[in-house]
């Protein structure tokens, strides 16, 4: 064999032999990547079978102990809250992030031992006859500043600061180029003022904690807050005041019904008219309001229910009536001036 041909040949046998040894090589990497993926799904896998048998024992009534033993611990903390006058009852308890993490490490899905433990005591308390029952195993986010949002607000102000200053420097010496046809500019002024620089809140935080509230009585004060508050219809009588009063003065210029002895005072009787009109619309309206909250409310004996339910009815019937007749004269004093 030649010189050339032997020299060729051992650099086949090399190029060989560095291949073989990369496919060594690379295999031993490969494996551990493989496992951990088997392992990975060998953990779902054990995971989602110890949900399922976690949720059928709690739906056989054997929750475990633990589950039976903080249910316990806040019936005797909501017992304490309501043995004086309060008729609610609200706890958030702080927890610890490896018991969170803990309760969601048993899951299927989106269930959990989390999910399961909050539907389970959330029912036990609904069955003892608690309202608007809330109980949560959470974690909750929190957004906060940074120390470098603040320097990031800082020199973004910085920046607004230098842009209304030129700003204003620019129009004090177009000014005095020019003051003749040109107030001197205010710097207090809006359109010298910076912008105020936003301030972000790249920081986050997690809170995990166990939230439980529920009241004695479905309709409870957050709801009664809601049923009683001020509508905005109360401004109402003040708008159509307004309109009648500007509207009277077609009844001054053209006469008609008012004639020349009432035509200056037709504004005014406009104006009665139409804040009466809306004193009829806001009646109506709290009528309906005071016999939501009387029905809604179940501290209420049903005697009390329709007694209230009655003479607000009647009231609003009224009302309306009112409504009808003094929409009715207006409307007739309009037809009769035409």
């Amino acid at each position: 064999m030649a010189l050339r041909d032997e020299l060729i040949e051992q650099k086949r046998k090399e190029k060989e032999n560095r291949e073989k040894a990369l496919k060594r090589s690379a295999k031993p990497q490969q494996k551990p990547a493989e496992t951990e993926k088997q392992e990975a799904g060998a953990e779902e896998r054990e995971a989602a079978a110890r949900f399922d048998e976690l949720k059928s024992d709690v739906a056989k009534g054997n929750p475990p102990e633990e589950w039976i033993k903080l249910y316990d611990k806040y019936i005797a903390k909501i017992k304490a809250e309501l043995s004086g006058t309060s008729e609610e009852f609200s706890f958030t308890d702080e927890v610890t992030q490896e018991y969170y993490e803990q309760k969601e490490k048993i899951h299927s899905g989106r269930e959990s031992e989390r999910t399961l433990l909050n539907g389970y005591i959330a029912k036990r308390l609904k069955e003892e006859g608690f309202k608007n029952v809330v109980f949560e195993l959470r974690r909750r986010t929190e957004y906060y500043s940074t120390p470098e949002d603040f320097e990031n607000q800082r020199r973004l102000q910085e920046e607004y600061d230098e842009s209304a200053s030129q700003k204003y420097y620019a129009a004090v010496e177009k000014y005095n180029s020019n003051y003749l046809d040109m107030e001197a500019p205010n710097q207090a002024d809006k359109a010298y003022r910076p912008r105020q620089a936003p301030l972000s809140k790249s920081g986050v935080k997690y809170h995990y904690e166990i939230v439980v509230s529920g009241s004695l009585y479905e309709f409870n004060e957050s709801k009664k807050r809601r049923g009683s508050s001020m509508s905005g219809l109360v401004l109402l009588p003040i708008l159509l005041g307004a309109i009648g009063f500007f509207g009277g003065f077609y009844f001054y210029v053209k006469g008609g019904l008012f004639g020349k002895d009432l035509g200056a005072l037709a504004p005014f009787i406009i104006l009665a008219m139409g804040a009466a009109l809306g004193l009829a619309v806001v009646g109506i309206e709290k009528c309906i309001r005071v016999m939501y909250v009387c029905v809604a409310d179940d501290r209420n004996p049903k005697g009390k229910k329709i007694k209230t339910t009655v003479i607000f009815t009647l009231l609003s019937i009224l009302l309306l009536a009112a409504f009808v007749a003094i929409a009715g004269a207006i409307v007739y004093a309009v037809i009769l001036t035409l």
